[in-house]
């Protein structure tokens, strides 16, 4: 503090001394307050900042997840799919020649014309080996 003069001295006495020190003393208070307001804002804003970048971290992870599961189930499907074409594959037989029909068959009513495709069940093998279905030449129904 400065010196005060003989005049200061008699006049305030030592009023001005204690007026310095509350002002002082209110200062240091009132720099002690902003210090913590400002340590307490600086400790808000880096909470925040840590939950902004959890949240941030949350959702790329639930991306990645369904990415993951996505590709998952895509890969599962193409699975599911291969082994539905390989069943299928092994399920349909493959063609087998049918039997000879009987020789002498007294019921046929077989007039020489033949179907080698078309909606008719081959039941019968020409000398080439090709299967065909005996048919009725006029009306195209299939005989015996």
């Amino acid at each position: 503090m400065a010196e005060q003069s003989e005049f200061q001295k008699e006049a305030f006495g030592k009023e001005q001394a204690q007026l310095l020190d509350e002002l002082k003393k209110d200062s240091t208070e009132r720099k002690e307050s902003l210090d913590h307001e400002i340590s307490f804002a600086n400790e808000e804003r880096e909470k925040k900042h840590a939950e902004e970048e959890a949240a941030r971290e949350a959702a790329e992870a639930a991306q990645r997840e369904a990415e993951e599961a996505a590709r998952r189930a895509e890969q599962e499907a193409a699975e599911a799919a291969r082994r539905a074409e390989q069943e299928a594959q092994q399920a349909a037989p493959a063609y087998q020649v049918p039997a000879a029909p009987a020789p002498g068959n007294p019921v046929d009513n077989y007039t020489g014309c033949r179907a080698y495709g078309g909606n008719y069940a081959m039941t019968s093998v020409d000398k080439k080996g090709r299967p065909y279905a005996k048919i009725d030449c006029t009306t195209r129904v299939q005989i015996g």
